[in-house]
């Protein structure tokens, strides 16, 4: 499954979505959300402008089945009403001369309302792929999503790897 934009693909087989909350107030839940679709948009220079993205919350996995259907209960995240999350943002602050680390504020939208949220962006492509890798943290409430804070965490980190491939490459 790819998505395609400005002659690049977002390969999703070889893009990961994973999270981390605290459960419990003493471990550390992980786990993985698939990615939907995703793109980045170029300015008329070729360089990132705009960056979106659309998780499928129906298919998190936290490597525990019980978890996993609990979480997409109405309670939850209500996975049935509210089945995907995403995020569209615009480039803002290239953070070093190279422009491989970038600032990247955003709305993140789910279970139906939105928060402000700021992904940070290391990339590390070359000239056959782009590879970039973005975190953020963001408070569950900000999304509807109640629970016991002793259950589950306030603050969940998002870590993304995203692999784009450009669509048309030139013979060898």
């Amino acid at each position: 499954m790819t998505s395609v934009l400005a002659g690049w693909s977002l390969d999703t087989t070889a893009s990961t979505a994973t999270f981390a909350v605290r459960s419990f107030g003493v471990h550390v839940v992980r786990g993985r959300i698939p990615i939907r679709h995703g793109v980045v948009e170029l300015d008329d220079a070729g360089k990132p402008r705009i960056v979106r993205a659309r998780l499928d919350l129906t298919g998190i996995d936290t490597g525990n089945r019980r978890r996993d259907r609990d979480l997409a209960k109405p309670g939850l995240l209500d996975t049935r009403q509210w089945p995907e999350l995403s995020f569209e943002g615009q480039v803002d602050v290239r953070l070093d001369s190279d422009g491989r680390r970038w600032k990247v504020p955003g709305v993140l939208a789910g279970h139906g309302t939105s928060t402000e949220i700021t992904l940070d962006v290391e990339v590390t492509d070359r000239p056959d792929v782009f590879q970039a890798r973005a975190t953020a943290s963001f408070d569950r409430r900000a999304l509807g999503i109640r629970a016991p804070r002793l259950v589950i965490g306030r603050h969940i980190l998002v870590l993304i790897d995203v692999v784009l491939r450009p669509t048309d490459l030139p013979p060898r």
